[in-house]
């Protein structure tokens, strides 16, 4: 134990589901899938269908009510406004879903700015944890991570470093970021300085837990951005010698950095000799899945005017960057964008991860289309996902099945980054795409308050805080009160299936566990990730939905390579697994 002291025995309280099912372990279905797209990988956008499932009405059954008021979640992510804008302040904060007392409900835990002072924020306001009482409200836990200092917050990655069964913080910052342990009594200690040791100071943006190398133990990827004086604040200036926001492409990139757990509660940057630093990089997103379905973790990063990253992992745990010969470093027409946040879902239902991610101001975001093993392929205009993100600036994203048609929708958080440039609009409305055919359309006018109120959208993450089968979502924005956006699906017009994870070879809570499910003949591929979006930790669950109450087929492979097979699984309940032990082939 590293810091905290406890009693060891509290770490087993977990509820497991039971379920009435059968067991097979075999690679009937992954086997099954892969045969079925082998041949189909080479074809164009044009000649791939979309599955011919169309909703009768697209928001029949969408709803949202913002609860964060009523529920007690009161938090704002402050920028500190300062007049002579400095870079930080546009960039906003994320939020972390964790069950961080194991009573199997999703907390949250926020980033918070505040002020430019490097190492002058008190760390009651650098993190804040809102513990969810029995589905019903939110309660501030203002002393859960102790006194101290820190930087002007960014960040929050959410993973078991130490495999004790609770969930740690990692913090990312403009300067130090900082690695907090889970005590398990309701409050976390510092432990940057004895796993981390003296790494260096960079401005980090999103991060991600996840086992890169294979050992089973889970490891950190950290994305940094520039090299900018965070005391002096460059100024810089429009051709009209008036004070501008400055832009990436004046500074210098810092590269990722990649911390590999080494087993005795420490880790080591290994970034460099593993492939995984990206040079020239500027990064702000990362989704870390198995976008090859080779069993081993590959890492999609969006860059900041620079070419997007995709590395792939081999079985030793080094990596090479291929985006460029798997066509999703730059978008249809060879361009950099601005890229912000990343969002992945098998969108058209092949059995392969496609990548979603949000761009700049007067840029389309980008649907990159996994072809399996020819790459990845443009499809944002094919999509229908060209022409509505033109006008606004996105950053946070997810892709979640909000009506349990067993299609994925798309939520897409907006803002701009400054409130100086001519005729555009610092606040910006969210926006939520749904599938009609074969392409998305813009559903948000139709949805309520909400969806036609313009704030600086950030940070974004899904959670079921009630329990009730449907994703929820939280929303952080600057300047104003973060949003609970509380899915309000009418259960009678469609079935749902959850799947939780507890690893006793690979890593305790599930990072990197496929999920395939068949109903009726319609198959749906997940992963679990707990990263993506941006600045932000999802909860670490699977999570399907269907049409009709017809028994489904499950098939899960845990990283370790068992794969497990379910017969008969009844949809509406939630499903907590533990992987069966291993010893080896």
């Amino acid at each position: 134990m590293i810091g905290c002291s406890r009693n060891e025995s509290s770490q087993d309280q977990i509820t497991v589901v039971e379920s009435s099912v059968t067991v097979e372990k075999d690679a009937r279905l992954f086997t099954d899938i892969a045969s079925d797209i082998s041949d189909e990988s080479t074809e164009t956008i044009g000649d791939r269908q979309m599955p011919d499932v169309v909703p009768e009405n697209l928001t029949r059954s969408l709803s949202f009510q913002d609860a964060a008021d009523e529920l007690g979640l009161a938090f704002e992510y402050r920028t500190g406004q300062q007049a002579d804008l400095w870079m930080p302040e546009s960039m906003g904060g994320g939020v972390g879903v964790l069950d961080h007392d194991l009573d199997g409900l999703p907390d949250l835990v926020f980033s918070q700015g505040g002020n430019r002072r490097p190492g002058e924020l008190a760390l009651q306001d650098c993190l804040s944890l809102f513990r969810n009482r029995s589905g019903e409200a939110f309660e501030a836990s203002p002393e859960a991570f102790g006194n101290g200092r820190a930087d002007y917050g960014q960040g929050v990655a959410v993973g078991d470093f130490n495999s004790d069964g609770f969930e740690d913080v990692y913090l990312t910052t403009t300067g130090t970021n900082l690695l907090f342990q889970n005590c398990g009594d309701g409050t976390f200690v510092d432990v940057t300085e004895q796993t981390l040791g003296s790494a260096e100071d960079r401005w980090s943006t999103s991060a991600q837990f996840a086992d890169l190398n294979g050992d089973g133990l889970l490891d950190l990827y950290v994305c940094n951005y520039l090299k900018y004086d965070m005391v002096a604040g460059p100024i810089c200036r429009d051709t009209n010698g008036e004070d501008r926001l400055c832009r990436p492409q004046e500074f210098a990139s810092w590269e990722n950095q990649a911390f590999i757990n080494q087993g005795d509660g420490s880790y080591r940057d290994e970034a460099e000799i593993r492939g995984l630093s990206g040079p020239n990089g500027k990064s702000l997103g990362v989704a870390i899945a198995d976008f090859d379905r080779d069993n081993r973790p590959d890492i999609y990063i969006a860059n900041d005017t620079t070419a997007n990253f995709l590395f792939r992992g081999d079985e030793r745990g080094n990596y090479s960057e291929e985006a460029v010969i798997r066509g999703c470093a730059t978008n249809l027409r060879g361009e950099f964008e601005a890229g912000m946040g990343v969002a992945v879902s098998d969108v058209d239902r092949d059995g392969w991860l496609d990548v979603f991610c949000t761009n700049y101001f007067n840029e389309s975001n980008t649907l990159y289309r996994n072809l399996g093993n020819s790459g990845f392929q443009d499809a944002t205009s094919s999509l229908g996902l060209s022409l509505p993100s033109l006008s606004v600036l996105g950053f946070g994203a997810t892709f979640c099945d909000f009506d349990h048609d067993g299609r994925d929708e798309l939520f897409v958080t907006n803002g701009h980054v400054d409130n100086h440039p001519r005729n555009q609009l610092q606040k910006m409305p969210p926006q939520l795409f749904a599938l009609s055919g074969e392409q998305f359309q813009d559903v948000s006018p139709l949805l309520g308050s909400f969806f036609s109120d313009a704030k600086i959208g950030r940070g974004v993450a899904k959670l079921d805080f009630d329990i009730d089968g449907d994703l929820d979502l939280v929303v952080v924005h600057q300047n104003s009160p973060t949003a609970l956006l509380v899915n309000q699906f009418d259960h009678a017009q469609g079935r749902w299936l959850q799947v939780g994870f507890i690893g006793t070879v690979s890593s305790r809570h599930g990072q990197g566990v496929t999920v395939l499910v068949e109903q009726n003949g319609h198959r749906q591929y997940r992963e679990v990730t707990g990263g993506g979006t941006y600045l932000s930790t999802d909860q670490k669950i699977t999570h399907f939905g269907f049409e009709s109450d017809t028994p489904v087929h499950l098939e899960v492979r845990w990283p370790s390579g068992q794969v497990e097979r379910f017969s008969g699984v009844q949809t509406n309940q939630v499903m907590q697994l533990i992987e069966p032990g291993y010893h080896g082939p």
